[in-house]
């Protein structure tokens, strides 16, 4: 009788053992597959995720196929900021002001939420880039200028959010790429777009007309010493029988130079004041300058 009860009691636990096997290998291959499906999606978001940048990046740049048969007047802006050189720019070709193809160039987000969405529905031909100008595509972090970092409302910016077109302040403030900066805050990570081949994918020729401007917190100095440096014969000047490079082709630079902004920028600490020099030297002329402060 003891014997039966053991030899029941047996039975019942190996059925017991065969049935948790069973669970627990029901529950894994359950798990490894659900994982599985979660892998495969997040990859294929990713994937997406690219191609959006990618089709987002391609969108900024302008058409390299599109003939222009006419001169153009072109102002690029890297650091728009809230849009005061914009607006300034009005002011000074008020005959023609909406003749100009207008590239605005500003990473911040704060900037387009406050100001540059706004001035895009007052002036919709501008063309406003969400990105920081590089001498490569990617991505960094961008400083805001500190105390500014979680704003809710135009005023609680400097001057109380004022985007005045003939002030030297701007709402931004010192916003920028380097985090030594004296009035560097919290980072923001944002793209970067290849400017120098932005510029080349512009298509301007010597006949066009073409504003440069750069306030861009001490980026200027990497952009400019490449775009120097780099042989890149781009346009044919008829008149001087000979090619002419990408930056040469400038008619009027606008730029505000930040020697002192970052311990990065060491090795630039004259460049502004040679840059007029090492422009003559490249293209042969005089540049027509005009320094922000």
């Amino acid at each position: 009788m003891i014997f039966k009860k053991r030899k029941k009691n047996a039975s019942w636990r190996k059925k017991l053992c065969l049935f948790v096997t069973f669970f627990v290998f029901y529950v894994i291959h359950n798990v490894r597959q659900f994982l599985k499906d979660e892998y495969v999606a997040a990859i294929n978001e990713v994937g997406q995720i690219n191609t959006q940048i990618t089709e987002e990046t391609q969108q900024q740049r302008p058409s390299a196929n599109e003939e222009i048969t006419k001169p153009r007047k072109v102002f690029v802006d890297l650091g728009a900021n809230c849009g005061n050189t914009y607006y300034k720019h009005r002011q000074e070709h008020k005959e023609d002001a909406d003749e100009w193809e207008v590239y605005l160039w500003e990473p911040s987000p704060q900037m387009h939420e406050f100001f540059l969405n706004d001035l895009k529905k007052e002036y919709p031909n501008v063309h406003i880039i969400p990105y920081a100008a590089g001498v490569k595509d990617g991505e960094l972090k961008l400083y805001v200028h500190k105390g500014q970092e979680y704003v809710t409302n135009k005023v609680q910016f400097r001057d109380k959010g004022r985007c005045d077109p003939d002030s030297v302040y701007n709402p931004s403030g010192a916003t920028t790429v380097f985090e030594d900066a004296p009035k560097a805050g919290e980072p923001v990570t944002v793209k970067v777009l290849n400017i120098i081949k932005w510029l080349k994918d512009l298509k301007l020729k010597n006949e066009d007309t073409f504003i440069f401007k750069l306030d861009i917190e001490g980026a200027e100095y990497e952009i400019l010493d490449h775009m120097l440096m780099i042989n890149d014969e781009i346009s044919y000047d008829t008149d001087a029988k000979k090619k002419r490079s990408l930056l040469c082709l400038t008619d009027l630079m606008k730029i505000e130079f930040h020697p002192g902004i970052s311990t990065h920028l060491e090795k630039y600490q004259t460049f502004g004041n040679d840059f007029p020099k090492l422009f003559k030297q490249k293209c042969d002329r005089d540049l027509k300058i005009k320094k922000l402060y």
